[in-house]
Protein backbone atom coordinates (compact mmCIF):
# COMPACT_ATOMS: atom_id res chain seq x y z
CA UNK A 1 0.00 0.00 0.00
CA UNK A 2 2.83 2.36 0.80
CA UNK A 3 4.29 1.77 -2.66
CA UNK A 4 1.02 2.76 -4.28
CA UNK A 5 0.88 6.01 -2.33
CA UNK A 6 4.39 7.00 -3.37
CA UNK A 7 4.36 5.84 -6.99
CA UNK A 8 0.94 6.93 -8.24
CA UNK A 9 1.65 10.71 -8.07
CA UNK A 10 4.82 10.09 -10.08
CA UNK A 11 2.91 8.23 -12.76
CA UNK A 12 0.51 11.15 -12.96
CA UNK A 13 3.38 13.52 -13.71
CA UNK A 14 3.42 15.22 -10.33
CA UNK A 15 7.01 14.36 -9.40
CA UNK A 16 9.01 17.50 -8.75
CA UNK A 17 11.78 18.33 -11.21
CA UNK A 18 14.85 20.01 -9.75
CA UNK A 19 15.48 23.61 -10.79
CA UNK A 20 18.43 24.17 -13.16
CA UNK A 21 21.47 26.19 -12.14
CA UNK A 22 20.86 29.94 -12.35
CA UNK A 23 23.50 31.12 -14.82
CA UNK A 24 22.15 34.67 -14.65
CA UNK A 25 23.70 35.05 -11.18
CA UNK A 26 27.13 34.42 -12.69
CA UNK A 27 26.42 36.75 -15.60
CA UNK A 28 25.41 39.58 -13.27
CA UNK A 29 28.57 39.13 -11.22
CA UNK A 30 30.69 39.12 -14.37
CA UNK A 31 29.10 42.38 -15.48
CA UNK A 32 29.71 44.04 -12.12
CA UNK A 33 33.32 42.78 -11.90
CA UNK A 34 33.59 43.63 -8.20
CA UNK A 35 36.83 43.58 -6.25
CA UNK A 36 34.90 42.68 -3.09
CA UNK A 37 31.88 40.40 -2.72
CA UNK A 38 29.70 40.09 0.38
CA UNK A 39 27.83 36.92 1.32
CA UNK A 40 25.19 36.80 4.02
CA UNK A 41 21.52 37.29 4.78
CA UNK A 42 19.31 40.14 5.95
CA UNK A 43 21.81 41.02 8.71
CA UNK A 44 24.25 41.98 5.96
CA UNK A 45 21.59 43.91 4.07
CA UNK A 46 20.81 46.14 7.07
CA UNK A 47 24.50 46.92 7.58
CA UNK A 48 26.34 47.38 4.30
CA UNK A 49 25.44 49.79 1.49
CA UNK A 50 27.74 48.63 -1.30
CA UNK A 51 27.20 51.78 -3.37
CA UNK A 52 28.24 53.99 -0.46
CA UNK A 53 31.15 51.68 0.37
CA UNK A 54 32.39 52.07 -3.20
CA UNK A 55 32.47 55.85 -2.69
CA UNK A 56 34.20 55.62 0.68
CA UNK A 57 36.81 52.99 -0.11
CA UNK A 58 37.24 53.48 -3.84
CA UNK A 59 36.64 49.81 -4.59
CA UNK A 60 33.93 48.03 -6.56
CA UNK A 61 31.82 45.80 -4.33
CA UNK A 62 28.74 43.63 -4.72
CA UNK A 63 26.39 41.93 -2.29
CA UNK A 64 25.02 38.46 -2.95
CA UNK A 65 22.94 38.54 0.24
CA UNK A 66 19.78 36.45 0.23
CA UNK A 67 17.33 36.72 3.09
CA UNK A 68 17.18 33.77 5.44
CA UNK A 69 20.27 31.98 4.12
CA UNK A 70 23.04 30.26 6.07
CA UNK A 71 26.48 28.68 5.50
CA UNK A 72 25.33 25.93 3.13
CA UNK A 73 23.85 28.44 0.69
CA UNK A 74 26.92 30.67 1.03
CA UNK A 75 29.18 27.74 0.18
CA UNK A 76 27.20 27.09 -3.00
CA UNK A 77 27.37 30.78 -3.91
CA UNK A 78 31.13 30.82 -3.37
CA UNK A 79 31.71 27.61 -5.31
CA UNK A 80 29.29 27.98 -8.20
CA UNK A 81 28.62 31.70 -8.63
CA UNK A 82 31.86 33.37 -7.58
CA UNK A 83 33.87 30.35 -8.70
CA UNK A 84 32.34 30.43 -12.18
CA UNK A 85 32.85 34.15 -12.66
CA UNK A 86 35.38 35.28 -15.22
CA UNK A 87 36.02 38.33 -13.02
CA UNK A 88 36.58 36.83 -9.59
CA UNK A 89 36.81 39.25 -6.68
CA UNK A 90 39.98 39.64 -4.65
CA UNK A 91 38.15 39.32 -1.35
CA UNK A 92 34.96 37.67 -0.11
CA UNK A 93 33.38 38.78 3.17
CA UNK A 94 30.87 36.54 4.94
CA UNK A 95 28.66 38.18 7.56
CA UNK A 96 27.14 35.94 10.25
CA UNK A 97 25.84 36.13 13.81
CA UNK A 98 26.53 34.09 16.97
CA UNK A 99 27.76 30.61 15.97
CA UNK A 100 25.89 30.41 12.65
CA UNK A 101 29.09 29.89 10.66
CA UNK A 102 29.48 26.37 12.11
CA UNK A 103 25.84 25.37 11.97
CA UNK A 104 25.39 22.75 9.21
CA UNK A 105 22.38 24.49 7.68
CA UNK A 106 21.57 26.42 4.52
CA UNK A 107 18.71 28.49 5.94
CA UNK A 108 18.05 30.26 9.21
CA UNK A 109 14.31 29.95 8.69
CA UNK A 110 12.18 27.90 6.34
CA UNK A 111 14.07 25.69 3.92
CA UNK A 112 13.97 26.71 0.26
CA UNK A 113 15.07 23.70 -1.79
CA UNK A 114 14.44 25.64 -4.99
CA UNK A 115 17.11 28.18 -4.08
CA UNK A 116 19.79 25.60 -3.26
CA UNK A 117 18.98 23.80 -6.51
CA UNK A 118 19.46 27.02 -8.48
CA UNK A 119 22.86 27.43 -6.79
CA UNK A 120 23.95 23.82 -7.42
CA UNK A 121 25.82 22.18 -10.28
CA UNK A 122 25.15 18.47 -10.34
CA UNK A 123 25.09 16.32 -7.24
CA UNK A 124 27.22 18.58 -4.98
CA UNK A 125 28.54 15.61 -3.01
CA UNK A 126 30.48 17.64 -0.43
CA UNK A 127 27.45 19.82 0.27
CA UNK A 128 25.17 16.78 0.56
CA UNK A 129 27.57 15.08 2.95
CA UNK A 130 27.35 17.92 5.46
CA UNK A 131 23.57 18.02 5.12
CA UNK A 132 23.14 14.25 5.41
CA UNK A 133 25.30 14.05 8.51
CA UNK A 134 22.84 16.27 10.36
CA UNK A 135 19.55 15.15 8.83
CA UNK A 136 17.23 13.17 11.05
CA UNK A 137 15.22 10.27 9.70
CA UNK A 138 12.16 12.55 9.65
CA UNK A 139 14.12 15.12 7.62
CA UNK A 140 14.97 12.51 4.98
CA UNK A 141 11.36 11.33 4.74
CA UNK A 142 10.19 14.94 4.41
CA UNK A 143 12.76 15.67 1.68
CA UNK A 144 11.67 12.64 -0.36
CA UNK A 145 8.02 13.50 0.21
CA UNK A 146 8.43 17.04 -1.14
CA UNK A 147 10.17 15.71 -4.25
CA UNK A 148 7.10 13.57 -4.97
CA UNK A 149 4.48 16.05 -3.77
CA UNK A 150 5.87 19.40 -4.95
CA UNK A 151 2.95 21.37 -3.53
CA UNK A 152 4.01 20.25 -0.08
CA UNK A 153 7.32 22.03 -0.49
CA UNK A 154 6.52 25.46 0.96
CA UNK A 155 9.49 27.24 -0.53
CA UNK A 156 9.93 30.97 -0.31
CA UNK A 157 7.67 32.68 -2.89
CA UNK A 158 10.43 35.15 -3.63
CA UNK A 159 13.38 32.82 -4.07
CA UNK A 160 15.57 35.40 -5.77
CA UNK A 161 14.89 38.19 -3.30
CA UNK A 162 17.72 40.19 -1.84
CA UNK A 163 17.03 42.39 1.15
CA UNK A 164 13.24 42.02 1.12
CA UNK A 165 11.43 43.50 4.09
CA UNK A 166 9.89 40.14 4.88
CA UNK A 167 13.18 38.39 5.59
CA UNK A 168 13.21 35.62 8.18
CA UNK A 169 14.93 37.02 11.24
CA UNK A 170 18.28 35.37 11.77
CA UNK A 171 18.49 33.80 15.18
CA UNK A 172 14.82 32.79 15.23
CA UNK A 173 15.25 29.57 13.29
CA UNK A 174 12.20 27.34 13.26
CA UNK A 175 12.43 24.50 10.72
CA UNK A 176 16.17 24.09 11.17
CA UNK A 177 16.30 24.41 14.94
CA UNK A 178 17.06 21.35 16.97
CA UNK A 179 14.80 21.19 19.98
CA UNK A 180 17.16 18.80 21.70
CA UNK A 181 20.13 21.11 21.26
CA UNK A 182 18.15 24.10 22.47
CA UNK A 183 17.17 22.23 25.61
CA UNK A 184 20.72 21.03 26.19
CA UNK A 185 22.19 24.52 25.85
CA UNK A 186 19.32 26.28 27.56
CA UNK A 187 21.66 27.54 30.27
CA UNK A 188 23.46 29.59 27.63
CA UNK A 189 20.44 30.68 25.61
CA UNK A 190 18.27 32.10 28.41
CA UNK A 191 19.46 35.70 28.44
CA UNK A 192 16.54 38.13 28.40
CA UNK A 193 17.21 41.84 28.22
CA UNK A 194 15.72 43.44 31.31
CA UNK A 195 13.75 46.07 29.41
CA UNK A 196 13.24 44.14 26.16
CA UNK A 197 12.38 40.52 27.01
CA UNK A 198 10.90 39.87 23.56
CA UNK A 199 14.06 40.72 21.59
CA UNK A 200 15.92 37.71 20.16
CA UNK A 201 18.86 36.60 22.25
CA UNK A 202 22.23 35.14 21.23
CA UNK A 203 22.13 31.39 20.66
CA UNK A 204 24.81 28.78 21.29
CA UNK A 205 24.68 25.34 19.68
CA UNK A 206 27.89 23.60 20.69
CA UNK A 207 31.57 23.86 21.62
CA UNK A 208 33.58 24.95 18.58
CA UNK A 209 35.89 21.93 18.47
CA UNK A 210 32.89 19.60 18.46
CA UNK A 211 30.94 21.29 15.67
CA UNK A 212 33.47 22.84 13.29
CA UNK A 213 34.58 19.83 11.26
CA UNK A 214 31.00 18.70 10.57
CA UNK A 215 29.98 22.14 9.32
CA UNK A 216 30.38 24.03 6.05
CA UNK A 217 33.29 26.06 7.43
CA UNK A 218 36.07 23.72 6.18
CA UNK A 219 34.41 23.66 2.76
CA UNK A 220 34.21 27.46 2.64
CA UNK A 221 37.90 27.77 3.52
CA UNK A 222 38.94 25.07 1.07
CA UNK A 223 36.89 26.61 -1.73
CA UNK A 224 38.33 30.07 -1.14
CA UNK A 225 41.84 28.63 -1.30
CA UNK A 226 41.02 26.77 -4.51
CA UNK A 227 39.71 29.97 -6.08
CA UNK A 228 42.64 32.04 -4.76
CA UNK A 229 40.34 34.58 -3.14
CA UNK A 230 40.89 36.07 0.29
CA UNK A 231 38.17 34.95 2.70
CA UNK A 232 37.23 37.24 5.60
CA UNK A 233 34.60 36.29 8.17
CA UNK A 234 32.70 39.06 9.95
CA UNK A 235 30.75 38.22 13.09
CA UNK A 236 28.11 40.88 13.66
CA UNK A 237 27.16 41.95 17.15
CA UNK A 238 23.84 41.08 18.71
CA UNK A 239 22.03 44.08 20.16
CA UNK A 240 24.13 45.29 23.12
CA UNK A 241 22.66 45.91 26.54
CA UNK A 242 21.24 49.39 27.00
CA UNK A 243 24.35 50.32 28.98
CA UNK A 244 26.60 49.25 26.12
CA UNK A 245 27.74 45.92 27.55
CA UNK A 246 27.95 43.19 24.87
CA UNK A 247 25.02 40.78 25.04
CA UNK A 248 27.02 37.58 24.84
CA UNK A 249 27.03 34.44 27.02
CA UNK A 250 30.42 33.29 28.31
CA UNK A 251 30.16 30.08 26.29
CA UNK A 252 29.69 32.11 23.10
CA UNK A 253 32.67 34.29 23.98
CA UNK A 254 34.80 31.14 24.33
CA UNK A 255 33.39 29.89 21.04
CA UNK A 256 34.45 33.01 19.16
CA UNK A 257 37.93 32.84 20.71
CA UNK A 258 38.28 29.25 19.47
CA UNK A 259 36.90 30.28 16.08
CA UNK A 260 39.44 33.09 15.85
CA UNK A 261 42.32 30.70 16.59
CA UNK A 262 41.04 28.18 14.04
CA UNK A 263 40.72 30.81 11.31
CA UNK A 264 44.18 32.23 12.02
CA UNK A 265 45.65 28.73 11.73
CA UNK A 266 43.93 28.36 8.35
CA UNK A 267 44.97 31.77 7.05
CA UNK A 268 41.49 33.31 7.21
CA UNK A 269 40.98 36.86 8.48
CA UNK A 270 38.36 37.39 11.17
CA UNK A 271 36.52 40.51 12.30
CA UNK A 272 34.36 40.39 15.43
CA UNK A 273 32.13 43.45 15.76
CA UNK A 274 31.02 42.52 19.28
CA UNK A 275 31.78 45.38 21.67
CA UNK A 276 32.61 47.92 18.95
CA UNK A 277 32.40 51.34 20.68
CA UNK A 278 30.49 53.02 17.84
CA UNK A 279 27.68 50.45 17.78
CA UNK A 280 24.99 50.82 20.45
CA UNK A 281 21.56 49.43 21.30
CA UNK A 282 19.74 52.41 19.79
CA UNK A 283 20.85 51.38 16.30
CA UNK A 284 18.86 48.12 16.41
CA UNK A 285 15.21 47.50 15.64
CA UNK A 286 15.36 43.95 16.99
CA UNK A 287 17.97 41.61 18.43
CA UNK A 288 20.16 41.60 15.31
CA UNK A 289 18.95 43.92 12.52
CA UNK A 290 19.82 47.61 12.33
CA UNK A 291 17.40 50.45 11.75
CA UNK A 292 17.74 51.50 8.11
CA UNK A 293 18.99 55.02 8.84
CA UNK A 294 22.08 53.55 10.54
CA UNK A 295 23.09 51.54 7.50
CA UNK A 296 25.30 54.35 6.19
CA UNK A 297 26.97 54.79 9.58
CA UNK A 298 27.73 51.07 9.79
CA UNK A 299 29.12 51.17 6.26
CA UNK A 300 31.43 54.00 7.33
CA UNK A 301 32.57 52.02 10.37
CA UNK A 302 33.23 49.01 8.19
CA UNK A 303 35.13 51.03 5.59
CA UNK A 304 37.52 52.18 8.33
CA UNK A 305 38.17 48.53 9.20
CA UNK A 306 38.59 47.73 5.52
CA UNK A 307 41.11 50.51 4.94
CA UNK A 308 42.49 51.47 8.37
CA UNK A 309 45.28 53.64 6.95
CA UNK A 310 43.18 55.80 4.66
CA UNK A 311 42.90 58.61 7.22
CA UNK A 312 40.85 61.55 5.98
CA UNK A 313 41.61 60.80 2.34
CA UNK A 314 39.76 57.66 1.21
Amino acid sequence: MLIVVLVVPTLLGRARVAEPFDQSAVDRLDSAAPEIVFLGNSLLETRIDTGYLDELAGVRSASLAVDGTGPGAWYLQLKNVIGASANRPQRVFIFFHDDLITRPISFTGRKDNTLTERLSRGIEADYRLVVSNTETFDDRIRRVFTMIYPLADASSPDRNSVGSAGAFLAGTSRAEASAAADRFFDFANRRALANNPDIQQPKFHGVFDLVAENSFLPLLIGQANELSVELILVRVSARPMDGGTPNEPDVLARYTSDLSDYLATNGVHYIDMTGHPDIDAGMYYDGYHLINRYRSLYTEIFSELLLPDRGDNP
